[in-house]
């Protein structure tokens, strides 16, 4: 299941775009505006309040005050940015006891839309794709103060926090997990487009790239491959080149030998490459290690990718240290190199 969430300044439409997605099949959205008011009868969370805010802020009734937190609280960046930290935690509880729920069901996309991710930008790590509504100043101004829920000063602090708040977050976030909708009413082949690419696309990020020279390729590799065949329906054993020898210096890989959901290929050219020349987007890189000391070289090699990713304004996908079997820990490439001229009977034995 993958999730979704929509966020941009109050009054630019994204009320409208969550509505959309109720046309399409498998999809649940939730309104966290609602969430917030249920929030405001919180004891645990009334009472951070309090103590850092005075009693003030809750009203006879128990609840929080809308208009002195948008007068007092606010207009002030520090307390602005501690009421944020107070109700973070709250909303991120939800969105993740929502995610658990419904990843159990027939939903396949889950899309949350409201005001606590427009002032809590550090939520959007939560979500697989972004849906930015852009609408200027004015027009958000307009639409709000028709509403007549707020005075003139209540808007401009509304606006004045979000939209400087969410052009920062936006640009920290991978720029091809964010769609910008401009006319939310013209969007909704737009909608099922996003729907589309999120749900149909699932089964690409059940594939894997097992990267290495595997030179040779030998059971402790294999068994770094049935491990990730228990998690991935596909495994991409790239096998890069070493710019320091030709093909021919490289044991072949028997592909009759591989498991089945191995797919075996070879690059020429460096790993970063491969990833811009492909669709790299919805996979995973796994890396197999033996022992701490692999552990310690796979990391930097790791930093290495990301360095080179950011000079090529690319984003690393997501990567995974799988250890081989114990019984394998003993085994490299270089060892077997090493022992082939002397035992090759034996070092045959490991060799796929």
């Amino acid at each position: 299941m993958k999730t979704i969430a929509i966020i941009g300044p109050i009054g630019s439409g994204k009320s409208t775009i969550r509505k959309m997605f109720h046309n399409v099949h498998n999809v649940r959205t939730i309104d966290l505006d609602k969430v917030a008011k249920d929030l405001k009868c919180n004891p645990e969370l009334q009472e951070q309040l309090v103590k850092a805010f005075g009693k003030d802020i809750i009203d006879p009734n128990n609840e929080v005050i809308k208009n002195y937190t948008l007068d007092h609280i606010f207009p002030d960046n520090t307390k602005y940015l501690q009421m944020i930290q107070i109700h973070e935690p709250f909303i991120r509880d939800f969105i993740e006891n929502e995610q658990t729920w419904y990843d159990h069901s027939e939903v396949e996309l889950l899309v949350f839309e409201g005001a606590s991710l427009i002032h809590s930008p550090n939520l959007l790590a939560l979500f697989d794709h972004i849906i930015w509504i852009e609408a200027s100043y004015n027009i958000c101004y307009e639409r709000v103060y028709a509403r007549g829920r707020y005075t003139e000063s209540q808007i401009h602090t509304l606006l004045d926090k979000t939209i400087p708040t969410y052009s920062k977050a936006l640009r920290e976030y991978p720029a091809n997990k964010i769609t910008t909708i401009s006319e939310p009413n013209q969007h909704q082949d737009m909608i099922n487009t996003i729907c589309a690419q999120l749900i149909d696309g699932d089964s690409l990020k059940r594939t894997v790239i097992y990267q290495g020279s595997f030179n040779p390729l030998h059971i402790g590799h294999i068994s770094v491959v049935e491990e990730l065949l228990r998690t991935f329906d596909k495994v991409i054993l790239l096998r890069c080149v070493n710019g320091a020898k030709t093909v021919a210096d490289f044991f072949p890989i028997k592909a009759d030998k591989l498991p089945a959901g191995c797919v075996p290929r070879t690059w020429d050219r460096s790993f970063v490459e491969y990833l811009k020349a492909h669709d790299a987007d919805n996979v995973v890189i796994a890396r197999g290690i033996r022992n701490g000391s692999d552990l310690d070289y796979e990391t930097q090699y790791v930093q290495h990718l990301e360095d080179q990713c950011k000079m090529h304004q690319m984003v690393l996908p997501p990567v995974i240290y799988v250890p081989c079997k114990p019984q394998y820990k003993h085994i490299s490439s270089s060892s077997i190199r090493a022992i082939l001229p002397f035992d090759e009977s034996y070092a045959r034995t490991l060799i796929i």
